[in-house]
């Protein structure tokens, strides 16, 4: 199993900036925004967040920018793993909740979470 990248949510782009650039010296590799319908099904949270991705040598830290909410909200891990439709027939037989939405001309996102509620995101490897 390989660690992919893990999101945090930040209040201010100001402090994203700082902390990731100034303080780690990350590089910003990428910019987006999670529409807040899709934000709503993943999540839990109707809103638009700007996303920035910052490289490590070995994944990413997705920052997701917006008022953090009183739960875990978008906090997630990514893995990436090998025999991912057997982890998920596993997932379910232990009735986990798990989301999968297909998307166009790409991968499914696949999530999952465990008993704790912690989210995880599962990619193939």
């Amino acid at each position: 199993m390989k660690l992919l990248h893990v999101a945090v949510q930040m209040e201010k782009l100001e402090e994203a900036h700082l902390f990731f650039e100034d303080i780690l010296k990350l590089k910003k590799t990428r910019e987006y925004v999670l529409k807040s319908d899709l934000a709503e099904e993943i999540f839990g949270i109707k809103k638009d967040f700007v996303v920035y991705l910052y490289a490590l040598e070995n994944g990413y830290i997705e920052v997701f920018i917006g008022e953090k909410p009183n739960n875990t909200g978008i906090a997630h891990i990514a893995l990436a793993i090998k025999h991912r439709e057997e982890v998920i027939k596993r997932a379910k037989e232990f009735g986990l909740s798990i989301y999968e939405k297909e998307r166009k001309g790409k991968d499914t996102l696949t999530f999952i979470k465990d008993p704790s509620g912690n989210l995880y995101e599962l990619k193939k490897a």
